[in-house]
Order: C-alpha cells, then sequence, then structure tokens
C-alpha cells in the first residue's frame, strides 16, 4: 500500500472505492463539532434544520456512488428552504428553491439515464 502512488492502495483516478476507518473518523469529529455548535447557537427546533442540512451534507460527499450524492442533495435542500422560510430570508427561499427544483430534476434525468 502507497499513498504516494495511486492504484496500490484501492484508489481509481486519485479516489479511493471504499469508505476506510480514517474516514469514519474524520466525519465523526466533524459531526460532534457541529453538534458543539448546535448547542452554542440553539434557539428551538427550527434553529437546527441548517445543522441537520450539514450532517447530512458531510455525510452525503463521504459517498462514493454519486447517485447516492445526488439523491441526498435533495432531503439538503429541503431542509435548507425550511431553515430559510423559519429566519425570513427571501432571497435564500428563492435560491435555495431553485437548487432543491434542479436537484431534483438531475436526479430524475440520473435514474431515467440509468
Amino acid at each position: 500500500m502507497s499513498p504516494l502512488v495511486p492504484g496500490l492502495n484501492g484508489e481509481i483516478n486519485g479516489k479511493r472505492e471504499k469508505i476506510n476507518k480514517m474516514d469514519i473518523i474524520v466525519l465523526i469529529i466533524l459531526y460532534i463539532i457541529s453538534i458543539i455548535s448546535a448547542i452554542f447557537t440553539y434557539e428551538g427546533f427550527f434553529s437546527l434544520l441548517s445543522v441537520f442540512a450539514t450532517m447530512l451534507y458531510t455525510f452525503s460527499i463521504w459517498q462514493k456512488k454519486t447517485n447516492i450524492y445526488k439523491l441526498l442533495g435533495i432531503p439538503i435542500g429541503i431542509l435548507v428552504v425550511l431553515y430559510n422560510i423559519y429566519i425570513f430570508s427571501i432571497f435564500g427561499i428563492v435560491l435555495e428553491s431553485i437548487l432543491l427544483i434542479c436537484s431534483i430534476i438531475g436526479y430524475l434525468l440520473e435514474i431515467k439515464r440509468k
């Protein structure tokens, strides 16, 4: 196993095919940081929507299959739109709604293509 030579440690084009223990440890550390941040900024359940979206996004980028990553973009978009509604961000609602629609269309096209 060589960290310097792609392919010798299960990598294809510089990306690993499987999640290893170090990936899980980093993910857990990021979740702990998110939870600690949420404790300090807690103002009710709806204030946690952005934290949930961030944690779900962090999990989604760890996925090795792009269709799972694209699928998880939909609930992330829903959470972000709901959070923008909660904080009354009109621009955020419009922008994130457009991004959510694009995520749904992109995922449906991905399914149709396969």
